[in-house]
């Protein structure tokens, strides 16, 4: 299994228990006298789904072994780009939504690029 098909596996299972964000302005720094830059702090609080069999493993100490917290920085522009992102998968999920209400198989469709106008 390559290292792509292995990191999307772990992802697959992931859900979002918790997040944190904080504003922070960087005025400068010991490698360059003025930056001036916003940055967003975005933390994520994050657990992994579970099998039957690794919940047995894991019961004595499941809560430490099965969550993680992903940290990332990003700039205006990065944000914004984030942000439109997180638009556009909220949009296809009420659109699979309305196709799941109006009981149409989704694995029939082919949707190969999806973007409201």
């Amino acid at each position: 299994m390559g290292k792509e098909e292995e990191e999307e596996q772990q992802q697959q299972g992931l859900q979002l228990l918790d997040f944190d964000w904080k504003l922070k302005y960087t005025v400068g720094s010991s490698s360059m006298a003025a930056i001036n830059k916003p940055l967003l702090r975005l933390e994520l609080c994050m657990s992994k789904s579970i099998t039957k069999q690794e919940e047995s493993e894991l019961q004595n100490n499941k809560a430490d072994n099965v969550k993680s917290i992903a940290i990332a920085e990003y700039n205006k522009t990065e944000l914004d780009k984030l942000i439109g992102e997180m638009e556009a998968i909220s949009q296809l999920k009420e659109f699979l939504l309305l196709l799941d209400l109006a009981g149409i198989d989704r694995r029939s469709l082919q949707i190969h690029h999806f973007r409201w106008i």
